[in-house]
């Protein structure tokens, strides 16, 4: 899986989800909970309070990235 921006991470560099999981979980001192379609999780790309950011694995094992308060990926990313 990759993450097109950074994300503490490389360009190219591929990562586990439960590694990125982790850093999400590091980066909100919230753990992101399993859903019926992935993960739920506070948005590390602005002051979230309740989760607001979905993750997920593509078809194409892409990490799918959906915040619900509007964050860009690349916002998403470069937190």
């Amino acid at each position: 899986m990759y993450c097109k921006y950074s994300m503490s991470v490389q360009k190219t560099e591929p990562i586990d989800i439960q590694d990125l999981l982790s850093i999400i979980a590091t980066k909100t001192a919230y753990y992101p909970r399993q859903s019926r379609t992935g993960w739920k999780s506070r948005c590390p790309a602005h002051d979230d309070t309740t989760p607001s950011l979905s993750i997920s694995v593509g078809f194409d094992e892409k990490i799918l990235f959906k915040c619900f308060s509007g964050c860009t990926y690349k916002d998403i990313c470069d937190s």
